[in-house]
């Protein structure tokens, strides 16, 4: 599923992958899985090593 409805996202999902400028930047899941996190790494926000 790709969306950029994010609490639709999160409801059914077992697991997000976010993807910036073609390279998977984040894998998360479970009750990891919030806004903040995935819309810091969408954006840039968070360095890859981070």
């Amino acid at each position: 599923m790709i969306s950029t409805d994010l609490p639709e996202l999160i409801g059914v999902s077992d697991r997000v992958i976010v993807m910036r400028e073609g390279r998977m930047v984040l894998e998360i899941s479970g009750k990891d899985m919030n806004q903040e996190i995935i819309l810091a790494h969408a954006s840039g926000g968070v360095k890859e090593n981070e």
